[in-house]
């Protein structure tokens, strides 16, 4: 994953996740420009976030905001528009998925 990243949203839906990402830093910029639709980004154990200069929108953050030793932290900042932005740990659904995919790429599928 790298040091920098820019999500523009427009009207659609983005999901970003980070289950399987290896980290290029300890600290991940990501600049959002957004839109209409929502942004969620999903974070494994240990990865922090910080949104505080996230503007506009309704946002949510469901991770700590001080990484585990060695983990990085995602600072987040930009604007909303109208739409909705979310940070969260994974899901057994995103779990199974990302199990899934592994399989696949460990079987040369």
């Amino acid at each position: 994953m790298p040091p920098f990243i820019v999500i523009k949203q427009g009207m659609g839906s983005v999901k970003l996740n980070c289950l399987e990402a290896t980290p290029a830093a300890q600290l991940i910029e990501i600049e959002v420009i957004g839109g209409a639709g929502s942004i969620v980004i999903v974070l494994p154990d240990g990865w922090a976030a910080d949104a505080d200069r996230l503007y506009k929108g309704s946002k949510s953050l469901k991770v700590p905001r001080e990484p585990a030793p060695g983990k990085p932290l995602l600072v987040i900042y930009g604007s909303l528009g109208l739409g909705s932005f979310k940070v969260r740990p994974p899901t057994r659904f995103d779990m199974r998925r990302s199990a899934r995919e592994m399989q696949h790429r460990e079987l040369g599928h």
